[in-house]
């Protein structure tokens, strides 16, 4: 038989606590239309349900969609910079974050550091290089160049971050750092000392 709605908020509700910090949950359930559903849960509105049992509980979620600032004014001076560390697919990975004093996450970058047993990629412009795989900041959309009071896009956060990653990387002993990077955002890295390769863009670390 199909879970009922009450037995799914109590389940996704108690996996709801295990997600580690790194992880972003995107989707709790499915959109489809209720006339749609044959048999079982009908309610569209099940992370706001699940939201509410973990408060009833006096627990939270901890992911990283659950965490985010969003629009919330922010106070730059008052952040903490946290470097979580774990292993993944023989790579050493780190997630560096910008929180609040409440642990609300304004930002993060993902660095990855290819350990003997990370997989081959063949990709030659990587040999020898850690990876950023992300780097997000949240709150307020500006567009480039305006600032805002309170807000935490282009508050330096972006460039604190590629500044730690680099530091990080040279400490493990690798020369280079790359990032694959959007039309959009080339720019952005190469004024900060990327030059472009034949997929990614590459920043020396002497």
């Amino acid at each position: 038989r199909p879970y009922s709605t009450e037995e799914l908020i109590q389940l996704i509700a108690d996996i709801k606590t295990t997600i580690p910090r790194y992880c972003r949950v995107n989707r709790v359930i499915r959109d489809i239309p209720s006339g749609n559903v044959v048999a079982g849960n009908k309610r569209t509105s099940l992370r706001q349900d699940i939201q509410n049992e973990l408060a009833r509980r006096g627990e939270f979620c901890s992911c990283i969609r659950c965490r985010e600032v969003k629009g919330q004014e922010i106070n730059v001076s008052s952040l903490d910079m946290n470097d979580l560390i774990y292993s993944s697919n023989g790579c050493e990975e780190h997630f560096i974050s910008y929180n609040t004093p409440d642990d609300r996450l304004v930002g993060f970058l993902r660095l990855s550091l290819p350990g003997p047993e990370a997989p081959d990629h063949g990709i030659d412009e990587l040999e020898g290089a850690a990876m950023i795989r992300e780097v997000h900041i949240y709150g307020e959309s500006l567009p480039v160049g305006l600032e805002k009071t309170g807000a935490a896009q282009h508050a330096g956060l972006g460039t604190a971050l590629l500044a730690e990653a680099e530091r990080i990387s040279k400490e493990h002993g690798y020369s280079e750092l790359a990032v694959i990077s959007a039309i959009g955002t080339r720019g952005y890295y190469l004024e900060r000392g990327y030059q472009r390769g034949e997929l990614y863009l590459i920043k020396d670390l002497p």
